[in-house]
């Protein structure tokens, strides 16, 4: 589990905005190592270059006071499996590797199993037989066989995606690579744990991000009453050196974080909060006084305080922008089968490629949904819920050979 939204949310609350030593100070390590001395890195540890590295680890004895590392296997190298009460380990499986027994053989270093690994495969697969769309991105996977916080699509956007691939919040205009990049996803990765992680019937607070993924670099806590530090966007920690205010003194440089882009002097709640709370405290009123039948909705905010992208109006749900916009006409009636399907992606994207100056837009459908089949340049091709092209793309004159016109029965937003 991710802890740095406690570990900033009990900075907030025990005021620990500074780093203190309370074990293992220096001098502790100091006499540690002048008694009992540091073990020498193996050899390719000190290389860590392409061909010879390893993974560096927590010292297995107090306070961490001496560099540890082992030696990276390659795939098909002898490991051990390890058992409780044996020895620290020389070496480990390299990255994207793991320890598999054979039988009557010893245990290997074999590639990790996983939804991305797979997701790998299935790519190279296509891509060797030729089935791959000139478009399709190869899924990205870390070390431990999850995907990469963050997938790009080309000539579009990039979004956060959970360790399963699933998109999450975030997302910004793909323009060039350096966006990928920057784009570690560490705050929507700690909102989508905590979100899962808890109990779905109660509010979860998460640390307020950026648009693009990052954490704000503003945290405040505890209302209007409560008190603001600023920490890195990176991950989440409170910077060092800073003083900290309350929400009422919230102004330009008071404190340093503070942009006025996306802040607002003496309040940290954004319009979308500051609607929710309004309609939840009518809400409240009049279920006390016994009428269920009011007729309100809450509005639906983003783990950056901005608008979600679906929300109800009236009769209908609607396709807005961060904030709270209509984006073009997308809605659907909310008793339709559209309003059940509706995830206004493709709106959401026109609206960010508008906003970067791309002229080359989707074609949503009339609910905000991306198009089952997209047309670029005399050539068109499927795609997914996010708009990421599926399968390789044919002659505009073809359409009809495309596996989703014919899935769709040539309805691109069939429902």
């Amino acid at each position: 589990m991710d802890y740095t939204i406690i570990i900033v949310f009990l900075s907030f609350v025990m005021g620990v905005v500074s780093e203190t030593e309370i074990l293992c100070t220096t001098s502790y390590c100091t006499s540690y190592i002048t008694e009992y001395g540091c073990n020498s890195l193996y050899g390719a540890c000190r290389a860590m270059n392409s061909t010879y590295h390893g993974t560096y680890l927590p010292y297995p004895a107090a306070c961490n006071c001496c560099d540890y590392c082992l030696q990276s296997l390659n795939e098909g190298e002898i490991c051990v499996e390890g058992l409780p009460g044996m020895l620290p380990p020389a070496e480990m499986c390299g990255l994207g590797l793991y320890c598999t027994a054979n039988e009557n053989n010893p245990a290997t270093c074999q590639q990790l199993v996983s939804h991305c690994t797979n997701a790998q495969d299935e790519y190279d697969e296509r891509a060797a037989n030729g089935t791959l769309g000139s478009m399709e991105v190869r899924p990205l996977c870390d070390g431990e066989g999850d995907f990469m916080p963050a997938h790009c699509i080309p000539g579009s956007i990039c979004y956060c995606v959970s360790p399963y691939g699933d998109r999450i919040f975030g997302e910004i205009p793909y323009k060039n690579p350096w966006d990928v990049e920057q784009m570690t996803c560490e705050c929507s990765l700690n909102a989508w744990k905590a979100q899962n992680t808890l109990d779905p019937n109660y509010t979860v607070h998460v640390a307020r991000c950026l648009s693009n993924g990052l954490f704000d670099p503003l945290q405040c806590m505890n209302g209007p009453n409560g008190t603001c530090l600023c920490v890195d966007s990176f991950t989440g920690s409170p910077r060092i050196g800073i003083s900290t205010v309350t929400v009422l003194e919230l102004a330009e440089d008071s404190p340093t974080c503070f942009d006025p882009t996306i802040h607002t002097n003496g309040t940290y709640d954004t319009d979308c909060e500051e609607q929710y709370n309004t309609i939840l405290a009518a809400i409240d009123s009049y279920v006390a006084e016994g009428n269920t039948n009011h007729g309100l909705a809450l509005p639906s905010c983003q783990p950056d305080g901005r608008y979600a992208r679906v929300q109800i109006s009236g009769s209908k749900k609607i396709c807005v922008d961060p904030s709270g916009n209509q984006i073009e006409s997308y809605e659907a009636f909310t008793n339709s089968t559209a309003a059940d399907i509706m995830d206004c992606n493709c709106a959401r994207t026109r609206w960010l490629l508008k906003q970067a100056g791309v002229v080359e837009l989707p074609s949503c459908c009339n609910f905000g949904n991306f198009e089952a089949w997209q047309w670029r340049r005399n050539e068109t091709f499927c795609v997914d819920v996010n708009g990421d092209q599926i399968g390789r793309e044919v002659p505009s004159q073809n359409v009809a050979t495309l596996a989703c016109y014919q899935t769709n029965i040539g309805d691109p937003c069939l429902v």
